[in-house]
């Protein structure tokens, strides 16, 4: 009996492994290293943001070049956090708040690559990832055959270098029935206990860092 009961543990395990998809993540240096599970029930959410928050975050570690396209925009993959593993590095990340009550914007500390965004709170079942490093560790065919192209670009009014045809100026309101599903989804099946970025009790595994009032007036001029 228990023998059978195993065996069929195991069958299940092996077809929810064929079911999902898997991504390396790596920093720029490669200190850092991690692991995105998507399974196929899953729903991808997907979406070029140009926003100021999202600009400054890139500007403030020095990573404009590598994170935002030509109008300033970041992809930006959004998943559970619970489909994010590290593999190696898990104490050289950082945490970056541009301002005191601002989403919790994360990086590596070795080489300053930004990973991606959360609530302040594990209970929030979102990560907002950066598609940037899943590109260098992979390919950008084998992002876009896991997590689909591009469906969205938003908060096009604060894109640089001209306007981005198709761009929403603001968020994309069509995106919001699918992204709630989504949430209550992950909550239901318990994933809001499962983040690599908090801890067993609920709090960040790094102290936040706030960016000061002076620092965020270094950056560049569109973003401050």
């Amino acid at each position: 009996m228990s023998f059978h009961a195993g065996q069929s543990e195991r069958e299940r395990m092996a077809k929810a492994q064929q079911n999902a998809h898997q991504l390396a993540w790596r920093c720029h240096c490669g200190e850092v290293t991690g692991t995105l599970t998507r399974r196929a029930s899953e729903r991808a959410f997907r979406a070029i943001c140009h926003c100021l928050d999202c600009q400054a975050f890139a500007h403030a570690l020095d990573a404009s070049e590598t994170t935002l396209d030509k109008h300033g925009g970041s992809d930006i993959i959004g998943v559970s956090p619970a489909s994010f593993s590290f593999q190696k590095g898990h104490d050289s990340i950082g945490l970056l708040r541009l301002s005191p009550n601002g989403l919790y914007r994360w990086h590596t500390r070795c080489c300053n690559t930004p990973v991606g965004n959360s609530a302040s709170r594990r209970r929030v079942p979102h990560l907002g990832l950066l598609a940037n490093p899943f590109v260098a560790a992979a390919s950008a065919s084998a992002v876009d055959a896991v997590y689909g192209v591009v469906e969205h670009r938003i908060f096009g009014k604060n894109a640089v270098n001209g306007p981005v045809p198709g761009a929403h100026p603001g968020p994309a309101y069509g995106m919001y029935p699918g992204v709630i599903a989504a949430f209550l989804g992950r909550a239901l099946r318990g994933e809001t206990r499962h983040s690599a970025f908090f801890d067993a009790a609920g709090e960040p595994i790094t102290t936040p860092r706030v960016l000061s009032l002076e620092e965020r007036s270094t950056l560049a001029p569109y973003c401050r």
